[in-house]
This record gives C-alpha cells, sequence and structure tokens, in this order.
C-alpha cells in the first residue's frame, strides 16, 4: 500500500486541515479498490450473454410458423405452442377454425408433421376441425395423404373424416393416396369406404392419378379393388392414354394386363401410343402398339 500523502503546512491542526487530510485518505483507498475490482464488461457484452425471458404466448402466436422435423424422437415431448385452441365465450360452443386468424393453417402443419397428441388434443376440443379446410381449402384428411402419414390418416378417420372432402381442385384423399409409392394409405382409405370412381375437376378417377408418378402398387391395388380401367375423363382420356403420356411404363403394362383397350382415342383421335410418342417416350409407344397388335391378332385367330 503506498504511503498516503501529507496535508500542506498550512492545514495545521486547524479543522479545515483534518477535512483535508480525510479526503486524501479517502481517494486513496478507493483507487486501491477500483484495482482489485475492475469495472464490469461493457454492458453490451453482458446483453449478448444473457439468456432473454420465455416468451409469451402472444409472442409466439406472432413468429412465422416453422416446420419441425418430419421425425420428431419419441422421448421428446411434441411442441404444444403450435396448435393455437379457439377460446369460447361462456355458454358458447366451439366452432371451427376460420381462415382469418390462421388457427386452421397452424392445424394442418400439425396434420402435416404428424404431431399425434397435438391434432388429438385440438379435435377433441374442436370435434367439427377434422373436415375443416385450411386457407388455401385443403382439408386436414388430404393434407395427412398428401404428406404420406399413414398414423395420422388412421386418427382422422378414428375423428370421422369426411372420406368424400375435395380439395380444391376437386381430388379426394384417395386421389392422392394414388400418387404415393406405397399403396397402404389407399388400402386404409378404401377399406374406410372411400369411392374408387370418384371424379376430380377433370374428370378423372383415382386411377388416373396412379399415371402421375408411376404408383403400381397403388394402381394395382385400385384395379383389384374394382377401379374400371376403362374410365373416360376430361378431353376423352382413358387411364391408359394419360399414364403413357406422363411416361408411366409401370402403370401402362399393369393397364395392358388388366384389359386395358390400347386402341382407344381420345377426342383429339390420339391412342395411348400416339400420346406416349407426342411426349417423346418412343419405346413405351412402341410397347403399347405391339400389344394392340397382339390383341388384334389374337382375336382374328378366336374368329378361326
Amino acid at each position: 500500500m503506498r504511503e498516503i500523502a501529507r496535508p500542506p503546512a498550512w492545514a495545521g491542526q486547524s479543522a479545515l486541515g483534518l477535512l483535508f487530510t480525510a479526503l486524501v485518505v479517502v481517494v486513496q483507498m478507493r483507487s486501491l479498490e477500483v484495482r482489485r475490482h475492475p469495472l464490469p464488461p461493457n454492458p453490451a457484452d453482458i446483453v449478448t450473454r444473457e439468456v432473454g425471458p420465455e416468451p409469451t404466448q402472444s409472442e409466439q402466436e406472432e413468429r412465422p410458423e416453422t416446420l419441425p422435423t418430419r421425425t420428431p424422437s419419441a422421448s421428446t415431448p411434441s411442441p404444444t405452442t403450435v396448435v393455437v385452441l379457439p377460446r369460447t365465450a361462456p355458454g358458447r360452443q366451439a366452432t371451427t377454425p376460420v381462415a382469418s386468424n390462421g388457427e386452421s393453417t397452424q392445424f394442418l402443419y400439425a396434420v402435416q408433421d404428424g404431431r399425434l397428441e397435438d391434432v388429438r388434443a385440438y379435435l377433441d376440443r374442436n370435434p367439427k376441425a377434422v373436415n375443416a379446410p385450411n386457407d388455401v381449402g385443403q382439408p386436414p384428411l388430404i393434407a395427412a395423404v398428401y404428406s404420406g402419414r399413414l398414423d395420422m390418416v388412421q386418427l382422422l378417420l378414428q375423428h370421422r373424416a369426411d372420406l368424400r372432402a375435395r380439395a380444391t381442385d376437386g381430388a379426394t384423399a384417395l386421389h392422392y393416396a394414388a400418387t404415393l409409392p406405397q399403396p397402404y394409405i389407399a388400402q386404409l382409405l378404401i377399406q374406410a369406404g372411400a369411392e374408387l370412381e370418384a371424379r376430380d375437376g377433370g374428370q378423372m378417377t383415382p386411377l388416373f392419378s396412379a399415371g402421375i408418378h408411376d404408383s403400381v402398387a397403388a394402381a394395382s391395388l385400385l384395379i383389384q379393388s374394382g377401379a374400371n380401367v376403362s374410365a373416360i375423363g376430361v378431353e376423352g382420356f382413358t387411364p391408359l392414354i394419360y399414364a403413357a403420356q406422363n411416361g408411366s411404363g409401370g402403370v401402362v403394362q399393369l393397364l395392358l394386363n388388366s384389359g386395358a383397350n390400347p386402341g382407344a382415342r381420345d377426342r383429339r383421335g390420339r391412342t395411348a401410343a400416339d400420346a406416349a410418342r407426342e411426349k417423346g417416350h418412343g419405346e413405351l409407344a412402341d410397347l403399347i402398339e405391339r400389344a394392340g397388335s397382339a390383341g388384334q391378332a389374337g382375336g382374328a385367330g378366336g374368329e378361326r
């Protein structure tokens, strides 16, 4: 500890001298205290390291919705803040979510992400929401099918989801299920009573949809369940013509093996082979033409 400064000679023993001495002592001791305990970090640094308070529910609702992981861990509870339950006044029944406040869209997010507990809790509070479309007109059942969520489809069917509900393009849940690579959801819907010959906005049945992505398993299931391989849709398309122009060779072969007519023509006069060749699927067109020739030869042989 360094030596304390002495008061000037004029201070003497007067009261003024004693006061000066006291002030010098205080200043010296304060200097030592500062060196022992340095100043805290810059306040800006403190802010950046602090953990903020938990957001309120209103702040959570204002944040843009983000989709969580597609395969939530079983050990991690699903977030419940995504689903916003409607609050109702005493004496009034809960109504279905309305598009204007975004609740239906948040509910659809939970459906698409497979958050079973969130969806179950929401439907227990608001049963009619099972068939309420979201802001863009998509029913929950179709959202679950489109996302490939078999367990969610089961849950919605248990809550009496309408198999006849339509998307904005007129398609049913079975139309969407027919585009999936695996037939399990389509099978579940058919067992629940989905209509095999339901028509979308283009007058196409679910069997047409199987020809979009060459969904052979779904097409096979539909045919085995009784779907009409000769159905006629918009512009006179048949399932064979539609699958051929999409280049869906597996579904084309399946339809030919199931009795589809390769010589059927649409309103433009095109056969399935014509439609395939027009879209650049030359090998598929050749296959269809060979099948047509073999059928004609077989028919001629049967007449002899």
